[in-house]
């Protein structure tokens, strides 16, 4: 996960700039939440994380529940 926001950014928003693939999800609380990029090898998630912090220092792993 990116970012979380309780209302929808652009995708085409400066904070994401540089960034292609981001994906938009409501919850069931109606936040909006954004991710970046899918994998279910974990060890290539975590070379992207690694990546993904210097623009988003909180960014972690988050599971796909659907």
């Amino acid at each position: 996960m990116l970012a979380r926001s309780a209302t929808a950014l652009a995708l085409t928003n400066p904070f994401f700039e540089g960034y292609k693939d981001i994906v938009e999800i409501q919850n069931d609380k109606g936040e909006f939440i954004y991710t970046i990029g899918y994998s279910q090898k974990y060890k290539k998630l975590e070379r992207k994380l690694r990546k993904l912090r210097k623009d988003f220092p909180d960014a972690y792993i988050m599971e796909d529940k659907r």
